[in-house]
């Protein structure tokens, strides 16, 4: 498996849904999901909002974590944490596709999944890489997102070279 740049997905693209409730991955991530040497990503709903789909390797380590159970501090899991796990993995799985694109690029998300969020067939979306997950957004939702993004770093609410000098430590 390679590393680096070559194996992250990147760029915010907009795109439109097909007919058939399809969605066209753009090259460079089809790219990435070769880089990795593995076939597809693993589709999530993240919330009411968007769709997440990871690359295998990161879904493999959250699968792992979300397997082992949570601890309350430094002793047993209580009994909230274990019925939280429960919840989790058996609600949280069930919302979750492996999908392989077709020799056209094309994944085709379960419609429960896809619809949840608000993603219908002839639909515009927008995918925004973030490195080892892209998210999938209606595209109204995700502008609506980029209108607070926008609002709070016009406002200082946001403050990226703050926030870059911290990540540079």
């Amino acid at each position: 498996m390679k590393a680096g740049i070559a194996t992250k997905f990147l760029q915010t693209v907009p795109l439109v849904v097909d007919d058939k409730g399809r969605i066209t991955l753009p090259s460079h991530i089809r790219s990435a999901i070769e880089a990795l040497e593995t076939q597809g990503v693993v589709v999530v709903k993240s919330d009411a909002n968007y769709l997440v789909g990871y690359n295998e390797p990161t879904f493999d380590g959250i699968m792992e974590r979300m397997n082992s159970a949570p601890q309350d501090g430094e002793g047993e899991p209580s009994d909230e944490d274990m019925r939280n796990a429960e919840l989790i993995a058996r609600h949280g799985y069930g919302d979750v596709a492996y999908c392989i694109p077709d020799k056209q690029g094309r994944i085709n998300i379960p419609q429960a999944i896809r619809e949840g969020v608000g993603i219908f067939p002839n639909g515009k979306i927008v995918m925004v890489g973030l490195g080892d997950r892209v998210e999938i957004w209606p595209l109204e939702k995700f502008n609506a997102d980029r209108r607070e993004f926008d609002e709070k770093f016009k406002s200082g609410a946001i403050n990226l070279k703050k926030y870059h000098a911290k990540l540079r430590k």
